[in-house]
């Protein structure tokens, strides 16, 4: 089981800061967020199948971009962290 750190802002969504996840890489972890949290569809991947753009998910303090995307290996022991851009002005 994995430990993801939820974002604040999906605290309405989820009512939870962390979730336990089975997963194997980034992308199952996306895939159990949106099963467990419908409503969090939009937010989680684009039309395409990709990460939001406005999405960082970090794996051990670093960005899955730099790594593997959603195909990034996950162990037990691994810190996933997803932080929303915020953008305004």
């Amino acid at each position: 089981m994995v430990t993801v750190r939820i974002p604040p802002m999906w605290l309405p969504h989820t009512g939870v800061k962390e979730v336990q996840l089975e997963a194997a890489n980034v992308s199952e972890i996306m895939v159990g967020l949106r099963n467990r949290f419908p409503s969090l569809k939009e937010w989680i991947l684009n039309e395409h199948g990709d990460l939001a753009e406005w999405m960082n998910v970090l794996v051990n303090g670093q960005d899955i971009r730099i790594l593997q995307g959603l195909d990034t290996p996950i162990s037990a022991t691994d810190e996933v962290l997803i932080i929303l851009a915020i953008g305004g002005g």
